[in-house]
């Protein structure tokens, strides 16, 4: 049987299939190949390449005893924020963008015409589209900071890491998690429909984020806060060469 192609928002061919379809073909593509084939903006895939950085560098320094699927969690950051475009707000003058808004923003449409208008929607049927596996999938849904207390109550380790990671990443590079916290705030504090508009939310979510990094700063072996985004830049050409299946 012929194997299924689908086109990407850029108009190229990949394998896979329909995000509704119960099965999926496999295909294995370069990191670099995916984000080309996505139209994924400049700032997002940056964004994504340091919070696997980091997601790495953390894992390689953590006790023994902490037992991690690097390669899983390392190529879920890879890819966790792949629809994010669809939440991008051009009116916003607190990003600067780097590419063509007017570009930006078709790729925007097509994609919400396409995958939804939901970014962790359009990531997973992004992901299924590429043919992933379900574990990065699922690792992609579940690293939230919404679900992390609940994540800190299980010690669930891998999730542990990738939240983190992802939270210490702002949109030009690693900083503090209360930087991070209080630039969400700045950017969605107005919005009603996200959480950020709660005071009472975002002290949970900054108790649970702070509670979150000294559960791993007691077992990582390098500081924390000491990570560079220099150092995070020195695994970006690798990962860009990472098969991602």
């Amino acid at each position: 049987m012929a194997q299924r192609l689908a086109r990407t928002p850029g108009g190229r061919e990949v394998a896979g299939s329909s995000p509704a379809s119960p099965t999926r073909s496999v295909l294995i593509m370069k990191l670099s190949v995916i984000y080309d084939q996505y139209s994924i903006p400049r700032n997002l895939r940056t964004h994504m390449l340091r919070v696997a950085s980091l997601g790495r560098l953390i894992c390689v320094n953590l006790s023994p005893t902490i037992k991690i699927d690097k390669v899983l969690l390392i190529t879920s950051l890879l890819v966790h924020d792949m629809g994010n475009i669809v939440k991008f707000d051009f009116s916003s003058n607190l990003i600067k963008w780097s590419e063509d808004v007017a570009v930006l923003k078709k790729i925007q449409n097509t994609f919400i015409t396409k995958y939804g208008s939901a970014d962790h929607e359009v990531t997973e049927n992004i992901l299924k589209e590429i043919g992933v596996k379900d574990s990065i999938i699922k690792t992609t849904h579940e690293m939230t900071i919404e679900k992390l207390g609940h994540i800190l109550k299980n010690k669930q380790w891998d999730l542990l890491v990738a939240t983190y990671a992802d939270y210490r990443i702002g949109p030009i590079g690693i900083i503090s998690l209360d930087q991070r916290i209080d630039d969400l705030v700045v950017r969605n504090g107005n919005k009603p429909s996200l959480n950020w508009s709660s005071s009472q939310k975002v002290e949970t979510y900054r108790k649970n984020l702070n509670k979150c990094e000294k559960i791993i700063q007691k077992y990582c072996s390098i500081s924390l806060n000491s990570i560079n985004d220099k150092t995070l830049e020195n695994y970006f050409e690798d990962f860009l060469k990472r098969d991602i299946i």
